[in-house]
């Protein structure tokens, strides 16, 4: 909160005030030029420019972090316009976190939440999937309720998650490859409680086809998967399931190389094509901006604007950062 940050800065000011260097690292562009002297810009792993903080306006800070802009991942077909198979979320409100968010969100589109950390964007997701147990509002998808404040009954209700740890919330690392991507759907590959070997051999070589894995890696261990292969396994599980109508994913390219990256969005941009409904929130400015088909910037736990078939960078990371709210 706005409380809770000028106790930051006044801590900071007496550790200056004593005599020691600071280095202050910062997404929030208003409070970089607030409370530092000289501002360094990073992208991409490289330097791109130092300044004194007097020196620079928000406007002149955002164009040296934004470098080119990226290319649209654009999609293969129109989005499904039938109202029915909407997700639709009504006054969602989780205390001290979110406030009053709706959307509707149609089959066939890409939705991105975009904010910093705790801007709300991460608390919409896990309160839709019943991890925020004290969330209040009203959700549907496909024109029913969803009993959103219990994870069984949301997942069951047809809605998917995938977290922003894999390791912690995500995979069984000790495991291999393709008791990870089957690990969601075991009542369907066995009768009776009795997995079916075949069936369960045939479903992990089908999802890691269809997750950019290829079926030679089944059989290895998850935990020896580079960062970007670990992340198409958990993105992987939630596909092609039967009854999933709506994929939710939290930072969804989170440690993951360039090429991991590319072939993640594309997962994603394909799952969107197949009719299914996805929701991801990001704090990089660049996926947001290569993937979202609507992109809703959030800060402080509010919805602070709306942006269809394109967005300027500068004016989606200036919302993100600094702007006004929205009315």
């Amino acid at each position: 909160s706005d409380r809770e940050s000028q106790r930051v800065f006044a801590g900071v000011r007496r550790v200056v005030a004593r005599g020691c260097s600071v280095v202050y690292v910062s997404h929030r562009l208003s409070e970089v030029l607030e409370l530092c002297d000289t501002v360094t810009v990073l992208r991409d792993g490289m330097l791109i420019a130092t300044t004194p903080a007097k020196e620079l306006t928000v406007d002149q800070l955002i164009r040296q972090m934004l470098g080119e802009a990226p290319r649209r991942l654009a999609a293969a077909r129109a989005p499904d316009s039938n109202p029915t198979h909407a997700l639709r979320i009504e006054s969602l409100h989780v205390p001290d976190r979110l406030d009053d968010f709706t959307l509707t969100a149609q089959a066939g589109r890409i939705y991105a939440l975009a904010g910093q950390l705790g801007s709300g964007t991460t608390d919409v997701l896990r309160a839709l999937v019943g991890l925020h147990p004290q969330a209040t509002g009203r959700v549907e998808l496909r024109d029913r309720a969803v009993p959103f404040r219990d994870p069984v009954r949301a997942t069951a209700a047809g809605i998917a998650f995938v977290s922003n740890d894999r390791k912690s919330e995500g995979l069984f690392l000790g495991a291999t490859v393709a008791a990870n991507l089957i690990a969601t759907r075991l009542p369907t590959l066995g009768r009776a409680g009795v997995i079916s070997g075949r069936r369960a051999r045939q479903a992990a070589r089908t999802l890691a086809e269809l997750s950019g894995l290829g079926d030679r890696r089944v059989a290895e261990p998850v935990l020896a998967l580079s960062g970007g292969n670990q992340q198409k396994v958990f993105v992987g599980r939630c596909l092609g399931r039967d009854g999933v109508f709506a994929l939710l994913l939290d930072e969804p390219t989170r440690g993951v190389d360039v090429g991991g990256r590319a072939a993640i969005h594309q997962l994603l941009r394909d799952a969107a094509d197949a009719g299914m409904i996805v929701l991801f929130s990001s704090t990089e400015l660049d996926e947001l901006l290569e993937l979202g088909d609507v992109i809703i910037p959030m800060r402080a736990g509010r919805v602070v604007g709306r942006y269809e078939g394109g967005v300027d960078g500068a004016v989606l990371l200036r919302d993100m950062t600094h702007g006004e709210d929205a009315a």
